[in-house]
C-alpha cells in the first residue's frame, strides 16, 4: 500500500467550539477550513488536525480519534490490503474525496483517503 502519507488526525469533540478554540487560539494552530458546528481543519505543519462534533459522554469506549492516510488510489490500496488479509470497508464518498476504513490489530480506526 505505497505510497501513503499522514494526512489528518481526526478528533471527535464533546464541545466542538471549545476544542476548536483551544487548538486555534490557545495553541496557535492556523485554521484552514471551518464550518461552525460541522468541522474544522487546522494546520499541523503538513498533516492536518480535523475536529468534528459527535463524541458522546455516554459511550466512553467508542474511539474519539483516528488517523487518515492519503493514498493515490484508494481502490488499489484497499484491494492490496484485502489481499494481505486486512478487513477493509467499501470505498465511499467523503468531503474532499473518497475513503475506505480499516482497523489496526487493537481496533484503532484508520481511514485511507484519496483526494478529489
Amino acid at each position: 500500500m505505497a505510497p501513503a502519507r499522514l494526512s489528518h488526525v481526526f478528533l471527535l469533540a464533546r464541545d466542538f467550539g471549545a476544542l476548536v478554540d483551544f487548538y486555534h487560539r490557545t495553541l496557535g494552530l492556523a485554521l484552514l477550513h471551518h464550518a461552525e458546528g460541522e468541522f474544522a481543519f487546522l494546520d499541523l505543519g503538513g498533516p492536518r488536525l480535523a475536529i468534528y462534533p459527535g463524541r458522546s459522554d455516554a459511550d466512553t469506549s467508542a474511539p474519539h480519534w483516528f488517523l487518515v492516510l492519503d493514498v493515490d488510489d484508494v481502490e488499489a490500496a484497499a484491494a492490496d490490503l484485502r489481499e494481505r488479509g486486512v478487513e477493509v470497508e467499501p470505498v465511499r464518498s467523503v468531503p474532499f474525496g473518497r475513503a475506505a476504513d480499516l482497523a489496526d490489530p487493537e481496533g484503532n480506526r484508520i481511514e485511507l483517503h484519496q483526494a478529489d
